[in-house]
């Protein structure tokens, strides 16, 4: 039977982005004092949150210290030690109470089976039961110094140590009054430090808490990775650590809008078995045929589909006993509401206890983040180009370095598309909903339609748009990726296509005739919707000009070319420049075709920038 996730119910959005803020402040910080950090962090939050005050106690060996925001109430902080005196170390669920008037919530910090402290919240308010999500969030982010390790750093016992305060959140020495009956709390601290067990003795337990926290930054190290490599390491990690025969994750692949079928949407897979990602189920197809879609966005148990039972690998043939397995929801906490874009499995080991369960929703909110970076990704990337060329780059960050951070010079088809008339179109509906949005409408189709041509989207401003078809994106079909892995591996793929300006310019041309005929599919607010497009082959210089990551545009004469061969078509029409109807001409003698599906006629001569004189422009009409 399978173990409903505790603690996947949809949280507000802020979370996600408290965690997102803590983490980036983290990794600026890494070099920075641990206490600089920490109490940063804590300041952080408080700062976000506004109303709530954030606490962290900490027993180390030097002494025990506590860490307050600097909107943490001065008048709380000795009734809440006096609150938690003598029972902060036997605390092991999450500690709730009231006191001086405050509503607190806090989790208990553990390092090798023993509590070292508490991360904590306070505010006016009751706290929603997403409170200690956000708190669980924090101890995976400070984590490093949470858990660092504990050193002395002198022989004098705890008492004498003192911590000075630190500018915005405070370190003070956690001060309780002694429980009657009880030892000093320095003294019994000392004897909770001699009482660790031995290292062996640690070894042998049934599952040592350190190994909980090595697990987590291990996890850290592989996810932070670029790439979705490290989602396969962190989930062999995770079945090691929990003692499952296997273990899989499947997650959609591409950002989803919620009114899209889910039956329709495709899903990526891991599976993992003996510490290591292996081959998928026999029968995994399943989950390509629309059964993974549904699998993400079905509430019930996956044991309500035998197909899903044997797609997943659980059983290995429809009917079969199925193993104990654990299941987790993944869910993208960037967007309002949560969606669900995975889930996870863990299958043939002992039913998770609570403190195994707890670290297993701690990865697996790891993995979500990793999961909504990587849909935030691919929908920026197939903005501009063909959903599986997007893909390809993401699981080879150095490659999309190479293609995205390396300004070359490369003779490409440049096209400038632009609604024919939209201004003047505007006035007359008068209702600039509708005309706006019919021009959004026929943008995404130029995106799509430039993609399908294989041509790289470059930009638009509302009425036009820029596109170019040429290296790499023009000869990097799928198949033809199949055996590239490395950058090398790439600049010897290029180096053996060498560039062919008129199979752009075919192409360019193809895209733009298409263009023209749908754009009869959509019109502004009742007025139809014609489109002009001019094409010319020019040397430009393509990169990235910081518009974002996945981001090229392109720099020289042809731009402005294309564009005012755009001004010269008339509405319906492809005008092409001299050097487009050069390379086109070239094709057709090397593809040896004695006709093409579209004629070329003379439209008359265009005074083009940097050219002394007027040149010759073509008029480019399907056939038939």
């Amino acid at each position: 039977m399978a173990r409903a996730r505790r603690s996947r119910a949809r949280v507000p959005s802020y979370i996600g982005e408290v965690d997102t803020l803590v983490g980036d402040y983290v990794a600026e910080n890494v070099d920075g004092a641990p206490d600089d950090t920490l109490t940063g962090a804590l300041d952080l939050v408080n700062e976000y949150l506004e109303n709530v005050g954030v606490w962290v106690d900490l027993k180390r060996s030097t002494g025990a210290r506590s860490y307050y925001s600097a909107g943490f109430p001065e008048t709380l902080r000795s009734p809440l030690a006096a609150d938690l005196a003598g029972k902060r170390g036997d605390i092991t669920g999450v500690y709730t109470a009231e006191v001086a008037g405050s509503h607190v919530r806090a989790v208990p910090l553990e390092r090798d089976g023993a509590n070292v402290g508490l991360l904590g919240m306070a505010q006016p308010a009751p706290f929603a039961e997403s409170a200690v999500e956000l708190l669980r969030r924090l101890e995976a982010r400070l984590e490093s110094i949470l858990y660092a390790p504990d050193e002395p750093t002198s022989d004098e016992p705890a008492a004498d140590v003192t911590t000075d305060a630190v500018d915005g959140a405070a370190a003070e020495p956690i001060s309780e009054p002694p429980a009657e009956g009880t030892q000093d709390s320095d003294e019994a601290e000392a004897e909770d430090i001699a009482g660790t067990p031995a290292e062996d003795e640690k070894q042998e337990a049934k599952r040592p808490t350190v190994e909980r926290h090595t697990l987590r930054s291990q996890v850290k190290e592989a996810l932070d990775r670029e790439g979705l490599d490290g989602i396969g390491d962190a989930l062999a990690l995770l079945q090691t650590y929990t003692s499952s025969e296997r273990a899989t994750v499947v997650y959609l692949d591409d950002y989803y809008e919620e009114s899209s079928l889910a039956h329709s949407r495709g899903v990526n897979t891991v599976f993992v078995a003996d510490g290591a990602v292996t081959d998928a189920p026999l029968r995994s197809y399943l989950l390509q045929e629309g059964l993974g879609g549904n699998l993400i966005e079905y509430s019930g148990e996956v044991g309500d589909s035998v197909h899903a039972m044997a797609a997943l690998g659980i059983v290995g043939s429809p009917g079969e006993d199925a193993p104990h397995y654990d299941s987790v929801t993944l869910e993208d906490r960037t967007r309002h509401p949560n969606t669900t874009i995975g889930k996870l499995f863990l299958v043939g080991g002992e039913p998770l206890d609570p403190s195994e369960a707890d670290v297993v929703d701690s990865v697996a909110m790891q993995i979500e983040t990793k999961l909504a970076h990587y849909h935030s990704m691919k929908r920026e990337l197939s903005v501009s180009l063909p959903a599986d060329q997007a893909e390809f780059l993401i699981r080879r960050p150095a490659i999309g370095h190479w293609v995205f951070d390396s300004p070359r010079q490369v003779e490409i088809a440049l096209v400038q598309g632009g609604i024919h008339d939209f201004a003047d179109i505007v006035q007359r509906v008068g209702d600039p909903q509708a005309t706006i949005g019919g021009a959004r409408h026929w943008v995404d189709r130029m995106r799509s339609l430039t993609t399908s041509h294989g041509g790289y989207f470059d930009d638009d401003a509302g009425d036009s748009a820029t596109c170019m078809f040429g290296p790499p994106f023009y000869e990097a079909a799928a198949a033809a990726l199949d055996s590239v892995e490395t950058v090398a591996d790439m600049e010897r793929f290029m180096d053996a296509v060498p560039p062919d300006a008129g199979r752009y310019a075919y192409g360019a041309v193809m895209f733009a005739l298409e263009a023209i005929a749908a754009a009869g599919d959509s019109d502004l607010g009742g007025e139809p919707l014609q489109i002009s497009v001019g094409i010319e082959v020019s040397a430009v210089t393509v990169g990235n000009l910081s518009r974002g990551a996945g981001s090229l545009t392109a720099i020289g004469d042809g731009v402005s070319h294309a564009a005012r061969l755009q001004e010269n078509a008339g509405p319906g029409q492809v005008a092409i420049g001299p050097n487009c109807h050069a390379a086109i001409e070239s094709y057709r003698s090397a593809s040896l075709a004695t006709e093409l599906p579209f004629d070329m006629t003379a439209g008359g001569n265009v005074q083009l920038k940097g050219v002394d004189e007027p040149v010759a422009y073509y008029v480019v009409t399907a056939r038939g």
